[in-house]
């Protein structure tokens, strides 16, 4: 079984790596929509 001093830090990696995985496919997903026709769609990366 798990130890329970390993639980927390176990709930927070998972957090973590949620998080970063759905700023991922969030920022994946607007680069997309906010390309225009004539632009490439690499882009250049602002901010």
């Amino acid at each position: 079984m798990i130890s329970a001093d390993l639980v927390p830090p176990l709930v927070t990696a998972g957090a973590a790596l949620l998080l970063a995985g759905y700023g991922h496919v969030r920022r994946t997903r607007r680069a997309r929509t906010r390309t225009t026709p004539g632009r490439a769609a690499g882009g250049v990366r602002r901010g």
